[in-house]
């Protein structure tokens, strides 16, 4: 019985895969099923079998159903006895045992064939199997793997001679030549060379099936389309109990004759047999109906009520009672039952032995524990060797446990800085926690260099590709490493002489707050001339947590400077900048100075200049007066044509007469009301609009009725609605369909042509190259149905030739109404707006990404490329 993990090559309809598949022994924590724990302390690994979750091959749950578990394994082979007697098996919950019978185990290369009862198999249904108990006895059960509906079940394993069955222990005696232990779909087969082999199973009470009766088994003839016997029981051509084989009365298909009380069948299945081919065939009788089976597919029946007569004769496997009949070719995994098998349970046991592997999943290998030791406390950024130590139920080390192993750490935290957590991989390659780290293992025992960054309380643990029963956790408590920087942390804003509070943070490389602070810190302030109190922060003064909290004075300072308050110790510094205003004024007293005599100091400098309301020709500067009086005065300048504002009283100023298309620069300056002033602020720089058309529409006038090729048709009122849009549109510079109703496109006629409006356009104001546009256009009529009404499509192609070599400036609302239009767009409107793509007005609207190329034809699409080119040259002269 050779399955696909088998190192030959058998075929049932199709090739298997050749080759032997190895399970490498990973670990890792995984989830239990509640209740699940280890069978016994003696065995050290168990894997995981999940059959399929395909209802197709368990249609199902089928009760005591025999599973054949065939795989190749590396881990059998160097873990489990030579003779398999360790290996057993278990329910989902890892200490049900299952009874199980080992048809063949190969020690040298750890291939196994092994039946498991499953009390109830359906989809997704678990057991375990466990192996690595070297002083284990044999732990099968091979009469109770077979439910007792089962009365013979024959291998063909045995070395050659006689053959016993795994249910009852029915002895087969052999005749003539047939070959055991052979190569078979499953395992081992039995050969029978068609003239002399054969089988006699005596006449044991177990073999008189009358009321019901399955036979099932893989068969494979060279001679299907001659008559042959794979099992039977009777005494001349017409007494027969039973008898399955190869037709007697259809060429080359399944056959079952039976002499009931009442009656008789002789019967065929429907399907022709190939020569040398594997089949799983299967006939059933339930008294009333035989039905055939081929490769767990119905194949065909007979309905005939009955009880099949009783025949004092041998049974006989390969050979027809006195008329020969013998089987030629080979028999795999022979089976009777005393009751007619279901549909569900032959499919479920053809998916099974055709192909183990898509019937199952084996996952990879389970130790029972995996410890992990290590230092307790860890400096950020410093490392330290941790141990991962395999250990089976009593805390012994799992020496067999060796070899490179992917682990996959977690629980430590990046740092502040953003630093990850690593482990050293075998090649000393620090690994970021999250990430597989290979990790050799020699006698159960592997090591890496862990580096933690973050200063927190870690509980580092792992999980792999593998999987491990209980896995453990090291805490360790991380401190922050030597000083390296300060955050500083003062008020956006204070006031000269005047006391701030300011935090002073103690950190490390990682940015970690550290305890490390030796001597003392320096304060100071680089605002030229002042002076700053305290002077500095002794180490005593950080609280256990790194952290100094206390006020800061900075007096003498300039008004409106931003001083930088700077901590420092050795080549460690840290800073941060406050906004300081003027000192408050003293209390009044009789021979202090009136309110209204000159103060010395100077208005604070203005600052966050900005532009606004920018035009063609003017612009508004505007800024903040930082806290200056509403009795300040403002003095603009325009350094790029040396144009000012004079002193003014507001906090904006509108420049005008400028040059459009040009950048202005632009500052301003404070003056207090007894005449002291403060320097200039930073510059404020902007550009005006770009120039607009030279075009002049004073007074345009309407279209010439002889431009419209169809104006005739059209009614007066239509006509003076077209000029009318027109003449809004160029008086109101826009390029826009107005909202008011009486310009909506719908009023506009039936039978306008879009051609017509490019014509009236540049008929009433047009520049030179619109009006170029527009003649260019004419060439594009005939590709276009004139006979539609006009459509917003229609209003924004017009636009688009209208404006001619400046269309890249289209109005990117325009192009989001075609966008939203675009699943309602037939091929001509897929053409309109692929000509806009082609002026690159797309880029103006980022935010949409209409797909309408496909909508039009390849000539389409040259000729509107063909039209993008011409227009871009024109523009590249201009």
């Amino acid at each position: 019985m050779i399955s696909i993990f088998s190192s030959k090559k058998f075929a049932i309809g199709t090739l298997f895969i050749t080759g032997v598949f190895s399970f490498s022994p990973f670990f890792a924590n995984t989830a239990h099923a509640a209740g699940e724990s280890w069978y016994n302390t003696s065995w050290t690994y168990r894997k995981k079998i999940t059959f399929t979750a395909d209802a197709a091959k368990i249609p199902s749950a089928l009760t005591n159903f025999p599973a054949l578990v065939s795989v190749t394994d590396t881990d059998l082979r160097d873990k489990a006895q030579s003779d398999a007697d360790d290996i057993l098996f278990t329910a989902s919950d890892g200490t049900t045992k299952l009874s199980h019978e080992i048809e063949k185990y190969t020690s040298s290369t750890g291939q196994i064939f092994a039946w498991v009862k499953i009390p109830s198999l359906a989809t997704s249904t678990v057991i375990y199997m466990y192996y690595g108990n070297s002083s284990a006895a044999s732990q099968q059960n091979k009469t109770d793997t077979w439910d007792g509906h089962y009365y013979d079940v024959y291998h063909f394993a045995e070395a050659s001679g006689n053959i016993t069955d795994s249910a009852l222990g029915v002895t087969g005696t052999v005749s003539g030549t047939v070959t055991l232990n052979v190569p078979g779909q499953m395992g081992t087969a039995g050969t029978f060379d068609g003239s002399t082999g054969s089988f006699s199973l005596g006449n044991p009470p177990a073999m008189d099936f009358r009321n019901s009766i399955t036979i099932e088994g893989w068969i494979k003839t060279a001679n299907p389309t001659t008559r042959q016997t794979i099992v039977g029981r009777s005494t001349s051509s017409v007494d027969i109990q039973y008898l399955f084989g190869i037709s007697q009365i259809q060429s080359s298909k399944l056959g079952f004759e039976s002499q009931l009380n009442a009656g008789a069948i002789s019967a065929a299945s429907n399907t022709a047999l190939l020569a040398n081919t594997w089949y799983y065939a299967a006939v059933t009788f339930d008294g009333s109906t035989a039905k055939f089976y081929l490769n767990g597919v119905a194949d065909g029946s007979v309905s005939q009520s009955g009880t099949m007569n009783p025949q004092s004769t041998d049974t006989l496997i390969g050979k027809k009672n006195l008329f020969g009949d013998y089987f030629d070719g080979s028999m795999d995994e022979l089976r009777f039952s005393v009751s007619a098998r279901s549909a569900d349970w032959i499919t479920a046991n053809y998916q099974n032995q055709s192909n183990p592997s898509a019937f199952f999943t084996y996952a990879v290998e389970e130790i029972y524990q995996m410890n992990i030791t290590g230092t307790a406390t860890q400096t950020a950024g410093t490392p330290q060797t941790i141990t991962l130590t395999a250990r089976d139920y009593a805390g012994n080390t799992i020496t067999s446990f060796s070899g490179d192993k992917s682990i996959i750490f977690s629980g430590a935290n990046a740092a502040p800085n953003g630093a990850t957590p690593t482990c050293t991989d075998k090649y000393g390659t620090a690994t970021n926690f999250g990430s597989s780290t290979l990790i050799t293992f020699t006698n159960g025992v592997g090591t890496c260099n862990l580096t933690l960054y973050k200063a927190e309380n870690a509980a580092v643990t792992f999980t792999t590709g593998g999987a491990v029963f209980t896995r453990g956790t090291l805490a360790v408590t991380v401190s922050g490493a030597a000083l390296n920087n300060f955050l500083v942390d003062t008020p956006a804003a204070g006031t000269s002489t005047v006391a701030f509070s300011t935090t002073v943070t103690s950190r490390d490389a990682y940015n970690n707050v550290t305890k490390q602070v030796t001597g003392a810190s320096a304060i100071s302030v680089n605002s030229q001339g002042a002076s700053v109190t305290p002077t500095s922060i002794d180490a005593s003064q950080f609280t256990d947590d790194g952290v100094w909290t206390g006020d800061v004075t900075v007096s003498n300072a300039l008004a409106g400077a931003s001083a930088i308050v700077t901590i420092t110790n050795g080549a460690v510094t840290g800073s941060d900048v406050i906004v300081l205003t003027a000192a408050p004024s003293s209390p009044s007293s009789p021979t202090s100075p009136s309110p209204t005599s000159p103060s010395p100091t100077a208005p604070n400098i203005p600052i966050n200049g900005t532009t606004t309301a920018v035009g063609t020709s003017s612009m508004t500067v505007s800024w903040d007066a930082h806290l200056n009086t509403d009795t300040t005065e403002y003095f603009v300048e325009n350094t790029t044509n040396a144009t000012t504002s004079g002193w003014i009283t507001g906090i904006s100023w509108n420049a005008t007469g400028l040059t459009c298309a040009t950048s202005y620069t632009f500052r301003v300056k404070a003056r207090s009301g007894v005449g002291n002033e403060s320097s200039f602020s930073s510059d404020i720089t902007a550009s005006t609009l770009a120039c607009p058309s030279t075009s002049v529409h004073e007074t345009p006038s309407p279209p010439p009725v002889s431009l419209f090729k169809d104006i005739d048709k059209l009614k007066e009122s239509d006509q003076k609605n077209i000029v009318s849009i027109v003449q809004f549109m160029l008086d109101q510079k826009t390029y826009k369909v107005p909202k008011n109703k009486k310009y909506q496109p719908k009023i506009i006629v039936k039978g306008l042509a879009a051609l017509q409006m490019v014509n009236a356009l540049a008929e009433v104001g047009c520049k030179e190259g619109c009006k170029k546009a527009a003649v260019k256009a004419e060439l594009v009529k005939d590709k276009f149905d004139l006979k539609k009404k006009v459509t917003r499509l229609d209003m924004y192609e017009m636009l688009l030739k209208a404006r001619g070599a400046k269309l890249e400036s289209a109005d990117p609302d325009d192009l989001k109404d075609v966008c939203e239009d675009e699943k309602k767009a037939t091929k001509r409107e897929a053409s309109i707006f692929f000509t806009a793509r082609k002026y690159k007005i797309a880029k103006k609207y980022k935010g949409s990404s209409c797909k309408l190329d496909k909508g039009f034809s390849k000539v389409e699409a040259a000729y509107f490329a063909v039209k993008a080119k011409e227009i871009e040259k024109k523009s590249e002269k201009k």
